[in-house]
This record gives structure tokens, sequence and C-alpha cells, in this order.
């Protein structure tokens, strides 16, 4: 797992148009009480943010997962923000437990 802290604050509003693509409740949260949420301690059978970075510019991977017995999975996706909304480009994996 990546700190993408930093991508985040850079490029908020992409970051939580994102979040609300993966009907994450984030509302009233800070950027760092999102990472505290999603990101840290323990993770088993949690969804979770691996990662946000800008590959390209205007260019952003967000992956995540959710890791549980004979249930995990995760993503990783390029997306973009194209005329104030966002666009996903393309889904880069896919993995399942």
């Amino acid at each position: 797992m990546k700190n993408y802290m930093e991508t985040a604050k850079n490029n908020e509003a992409l970051f939580r148009m994102i979040l609300d693509e993966f009907a994450v409740e984030h509302k009233g949260l800070s950027l760092e009480q999102i990472h505290i949420k999603y990101s840290e301690g323990r993770r088993y059978g949690i969804w979770t943010i691996l990662n946000f970075e800008e590959k390209e510019p205007n260019i952003f991977e967000f992956s995540s997962e959710n890791i549980a017995a004979l249930s995990g999975r995760g993503r990783s996706d390029l997306y973009t923000l194209e005329n104030g909304k966002l666009k996903h480009l393309k889904n880069l994996n896919r993995w399942m437990s």
C-alpha cells in the first residue's frame, strides 16, 4: 500500500469523485480522516484504498481491495477529469482470492 495523501491533497475533487463512484462514504471527512478510515489499521474484510497516483498529466490510477477468506477482490483503474467530470479510462487489472 502506498501513501497516496500527497496526490489526494493536490487533486482532492477528483479523488472524491472516484470515492463517489465506489459509493464510499466520505462526506464531512477530511482527507486525513479518509486515509485513517479506509487505509490504516487491520484491513481484513474491510474495503481498502491501496493507491491513488498520477501516472501521466491528468491520468490517475486508483487501486482498492477487500480481502477476506474465499471472497477477496481488488482492482486498479485509470481515471481522468474531462470538462470537470470524472471519466473512467480503463481497468488495469482485477483480482480475486
